[in-house]
């Protein structure tokens, strides 16, 4: 795959899709810590809340985009692929490393 300003483009686009997992973490998270709960514990209330819905999210998405494989243009290969890294790579990101770093503040 060619790095070209299109592909940039869409998956700079992806990306930003993807950053709507760690926004939505993240806001479930301090609505927890608001009501009072400890930095742990609301770290895994917003995991246990969240995380079937951002799997969900992210899966349907690429899947659905997976139609585009089979188009005859090399663009829409290319767009599919970009998807499917970014989401699944921003949903592990969201759901692994935030809640990490989540844990580790006081």
């Amino acid at each position: 795959m060619s790095l070209n300003l299109f592909s940039t483009t869409i998956f700079s686009v992806t990306i930003g899709v993807g950053i709507d997992y760690a926004i939505h973490f993240t806001s479930i998270y301090r609505t927890f810590r608001k009501e009072g709960d400890s930095n742990k514990l609301a770290v895994d209330k917003a995991y246990n809340y969240a995380s079937r819905p951002i799997i969900a999210n992210a899966l349907g998405f690429a899947i659905g985009l997976s139609i585009l494989f089979i188009s005859p243009l090399k663009v829409h290969m290319y767009v599919a692929s970009l998807m499917w890294v970014s989401m699944i790579l921003s949903s592990f990101l969201s759901l692994s490393f935030l809640p990490t770093i989540l844990k580790r503040l006081k």
